[in-house]
């Protein structure tokens, strides 16, 4: 999984072990989580973000999601073609 293109800024964040712990810790944190998630879709690719992040999720969640307009009708389009 490509960490460093998703937390540049957070090397903490760079270790699969340690996000996947943090986002276990912060399942029920609705901020941080969707923190989270915005910098993968934003950022990150599409296989690794499939893999932290269920499609129903992210259709749950995507239009309170602090995105761009261009990942934001990219991720509408894979959700319509992968349902």
């Amino acid at each position: 999984m490509n960490l460093k293109r998703v937390f540049w800024d957070y090397d903490e964040f760079q270790d699969e072990n340690k996000l996947l712990q943090f986002l276990k810790e912060n399942k029920h944190n609705e901020s941080v989580y969707l923190w989270i998630m915005s910098r993968f879709l934003e950022y990150g690719r599409v296989v690794d973000t499939l893999k932290i992040f269920s499609l129903e999720e992210i259709e749950k969640n995507i239009d309170k999601l602090k995105i761009s307009g261009r990942s934001k009708k990219k991720w509408k389009r894979i959700l319509e073609l992968l349902k």
